[in-house]
């Protein structure tokens, strides 16, 4: 995932940065946090990120209310989700058709190899995806 744009929206301070140098420290890609206070949608579409890791729960707009506007909206609904909460009962009841496309769930706490891994399968599908797009335009 080099030089790729991530962007995570926590409403966690310190899950934020723990995070976010980890994935600087283990990934060639830039990170973005948002800590649930902006306009967490049209951040989304200003910085056209690559991925966006988003928590389930969070005040205000939860974390499934946040990825069902980017599922309405045809300019970032293709942008792949990792969704991560501490309760897997919520992450249970996420509205199956939100789970379409790229979309990946995992819940807290976890292992930061784990973590990796799911980022790397949401790249993987990203790229056979762009790979079959671009198959099927030189056809």
């Amino acid at each position: 995932m080099s030089h790729q744009l991530i962007l995570m929206i926590d409403d966690h301070q310190p899950t934020l940065q723990i995070m976010s140098e980890f994935l600087l420290a283990e990934m060639d890609c830039q990170v973005e946090v948002c800590n649930g206070e902006l306009e967490q949608i049209e951040l989304i579409k200003r910085l056209h990120p690559s991925l966006v890791i988003l928590d389930l729960v969070m005040p205000g707009l939860s974390g499934e209310q946040i990825l069902e506007l980017m599922k309405g909206d045809p300019e970032i609904a293709a942008t792949p989700v990792l969704l991560w909460s501490a309760s897997p009962v919520q992450l249970g009841r996420i509205k199956p058709e939100l789970l379409q496309g790229r979309v990946d769930c995992l819940g807290k706490p976890f292992g930061l190899e784990e973590l990796l891994q799911k980022i790397q399968q949401l790249q993987d599908a990203t790229d056979l995806e762009s790979e079959q797009v671009s198959a099927l335009s030189s056809a």
